[in-house]
Parts: C-alpha cells; sequence; structure tokens
C-alpha cells in the first residue's frame, strides 16, 4: 500500500486516550484505518477501526 494522503494523530481531552488514523484515497474512493488507546472501565483499551467509503464519501464497508 502507498503512503497515506493524511495522518491525523489527536488525545483525547476529557479522559486520558489517543487516536492516529491514516487516510488514503483508492480508485473507488476513500480508506480510513486507525487505533484508538484510551481507558476504560479503569483498564487500558485497544480498538482498532478501517472504513472504506465511495468516491461520494459515502460510507461502503466498516471493520472495528
Amino acid at each position: 500500500m502507498n503512503s497515506p494522503n493524511h495522518t491525523i494523530l489527536w488525545c483525547r481531552l476529557d479522559l486520558p486516550g489517543h487516536d492516529i488514523c491514516y487516510l488514503w484515497e483508492t480508485n473507488s474512493g476513500w480508506q480510513l484505518s486507525g487505533t484508538a488507546i484510551f481507558l476504560f472501565d479503569q483498564m487500558p483499551r485497544c480498538l482498532s477501526y478501517e472504513v472504506e467509503t465511495d468516491v461520494n464519501c459515502q460510507t461502503s464497508a466498516a471493520h472495528v
């Protein structure tokens, strides 16, 4: 896979946590892949996700 068109990194302001995601333009639209790390019920959690869209940015698939 090519280098992403955009990379976004941010941290939560209300609770401890960070998220990073990468955005690629594809032949059929866009692909977003990311990972969130945060506390839930006082335990560290890690959640990975992917979202695919068509050229109109309508979601065509999502995986968590």
